[in-house]
């Protein structure tokens, strides 16, 4: 099971302020960089371990993906989970802490997946410069850590 870090709240809401302003950019601050660095912050592991520096766009993303085995990021997300001991939960579930995923098209995607994370009542993703917030009705799934 994931292991949480003692003050891993705090650490959290640390890494989402520390991301407030930073840009858009495939690779580098996407909607799963930016996830994995707040959870990495929280919790004891990195879900981008092996991904990181591989894709520039959203194509390359998605060559990755496929790459890796799987057919959509919902795929990728749900495998990197679990193999930390995670599970998919539903989104009326989400509490502090868990990855969510939506379906909403943001940025240059022509379907929508993408993921954020659940910072206290907020659903948050990246933005063109910093973070979207979400309502729970946007959510398709959402990942529980520990």
């Amino acid at each position: 099971m994931t292991l949480r870090k003692a003050d891993w709240q705090a650490n959290l809401l640390a890494a989402v302020r520390d991301k407030k302003h930073t840009v858009f950019e495939y690779g580098s601050h996407d909607c799963c960089t930016a996830a994995a660095d707040v959870i990495k912050a929280a919790f004891d592991i990195d879900l981008m371990i092996g991904l990181r520096g591989r894709y520039r766009s959203a194509a390359g993303a998605m060559r990755v993906i496929r790459n890796e085995g799987f057919d959509d990021l919902r795929g990728l997300v749900t495998a990197r989970v679990q193999a930390h001991g995670g599970k998919p939960i539903a989104p009326a579930f989400a509490t502090m802490g868990n990855l969510v995923m939506t379906d909403t098209a943001l940025h240059d995607q022509t379907r929508g997946e993408a993921v954020g994370v659940c910072a206290g009542r907020k659903f948050l993703f990246p933005g063109e410069v910093g973070w979207i917030t979400l309502g729970r009705g946007d959510l398709i799934t959402a990942f529980r850590l520990s």
